[in-house]
């Protein structure tokens, strides 16, 4: 993995400004209350150069399949022209991508959000904890089906449609089954007709993985 994150810089428990971090350790100012310049958001002076020069390199994965994290596309990053034009990149580029933006703006911002491989997440402070794993699963899963889509780039056009839409059908029952266990891990109070009526849901999505299973069953090795 690599990219950034953007941390508050507080003094006296007020807080002055903003820098960057990134996954390696290195650190760059993004923005404090005593930078000058004409670029400002609020009461913050913006400095691009350590964004423009650290940030942008740890935005730049070393090999393909390397996951970047970026926190956050914002106001102030966005100032930046090299910054936008790098996350265009990432985004065009089809590089995994787990980054933090703003629920509402326009230009750039609304560019990211309506992107359209991009999967939202509205994040929330009581629901972080589940929400890295949700994350991680979907990055995990995208992850394969660009490894499964180099190996079928070989399979006959009849044969990859089925594949994938055995695929396509088994991941959303299995993503079904997850969520209800979820439900049910996160909540041991529920009233006994909801439980019943969510163990009564697994148990049907775990009959329709039989049956998307079931449709390959005249797929046989050569000579088998």
């Amino acid at each position: 993995m690599t990219g950034f994150f953007t941390e508050e810089l507080r003094e006296g428990g007020r807080r002055v400004g903003f820098q960057g971090v990134t996954l390696d350790g290195r650190t760059f100012a993004l923005a404090h209350v005593r930078t000058g310049g004409s670029l400002r958001i609020g009461p913050y002076g913006v400095d691009l150069a350590g964004l423009e020069s650290i940030g942008l390199d740890a935005l730049t994965p070393r090999e393909p399949g390397v996951v970047v994290v970026l926190d956050e596309i914002g106001k102030m990053e966005c100032l930046s022209e090299a910054f936008k034009t790098r996350v265009a990149q990432l985004l065009d580029d089809d590089t995994p991508l787990i980054a933090t933006v703003a629920a509402v703006g326009v230009g750039f911002v609304k560019r990211v959000r309506n992107t359209a491989r991009a999967k939202h997440f509205t994040m929330t402070r009581g629901e972080s904890e589940g929400m890295a794993g949700e994350i991680a699963r979907v990055v995990s899963g995208a992850m394969r089906r660009q490894r499964s889509e180099d190996i079928m780039s070989d399979v006959p056009d009849e044969l990859a449609t089925m594949i994938a839409e055995v695929r396509h059908d088994t991941n959303n029952s299995l993503m079904a089954i997850l969520g209800y266990l979820e439900l049910l891990l996160a909540h041991e109070d529920l009233p006994a007709a909801r439980r019943s009526s969510k163990l009564k849901s697994i148990e049907a999505e775990t009959y329709k993985i039989r049956d998307h299973i079931a449709r390959t069953s005249f797929i046989r090795r050569p000579g088998a």
